[in-house]
């Protein structure tokens, strides 16, 4: 039955459980058909970055316009602003409340500077600890399946971890290769 045929029925009758159980069933179809079509959509759209995004050309520049601008801002006060030149004084005003005014910085004294206290013997062995195939995969498989690196060809993560059987031991070889000193785990 239509959601919204449903939804007028359980205003006249409010307490009928028939109806409600319905209209939840009713609804995660919707919900579901919803998230459907906004996964094709975001699909589409990756396609479409695939062939023409990564070529700079007008589409490019016209998809990172669009990506650097600010339509909007809710000031400290909950009202929203829509002008540029209101979007910009709020983005100031917040940012000057935020971090002061030129003339209220205190002076960073050299004698603290001085006892500042460096990196331990053990932090600096772990920060040099070689970085392993295990948690290389755990990273991987910490990213959202939806999300895709930030390169033009699509792929999501959902399909690194797919294909980790095949693909992994290439995948930690790549990644261990941007730590030089830590390649021997």
């Amino acid at each position: 039955m239509n959601l919204e045929y449903l939804q007028v029925k359980i205003r006249d009758d409010p307490l009928n459980p028939d109806l409600i159980q319905k209209e939840i069933e009713a609804f995660s179809s919707v919900r579901w058909m919803e998230k459907a079509y906004n996964d094709f959509l975001l699909q589409k759209s990756k396609d479409t970055w695939v062939e023409l995004g990564g070529k700079n050309n007008k589409y490019f520049h016209s998809i990172i316009k669009d990506m650097n601008k600010v339509l909007r801002i809710a000031d400290t006060k909950g009202r929203v602003c829509y002008a540029p030149k209101l979007i910009q004084t709020t983005f100031m005003d917040f940012y000057t409340f935020l971090l002061g005014f030129l003339d209220e910085v205190l002076k960073v004294s050299k004698n603290v500077v001085r006892l500042r206290r460096g990196c331990t013997t053990e932090d600096h062995l772990m920060l040099l600890a070689p970085v392993t195939n295990k948690e290389i995969k755990e990273v991987m498989f910490s990213i959202p399946n939806h999300k895709a690196a930030d390169c033009p060809d699509g792929y999501t993560s959902a399909s690194f971890k797919d294909s980790w059987d095949i693909m992994g031991g290439t995948m930690c070889a790549a990644i261990k290769d941007f730590f030089p000193a830590r390649k021997d785990a």
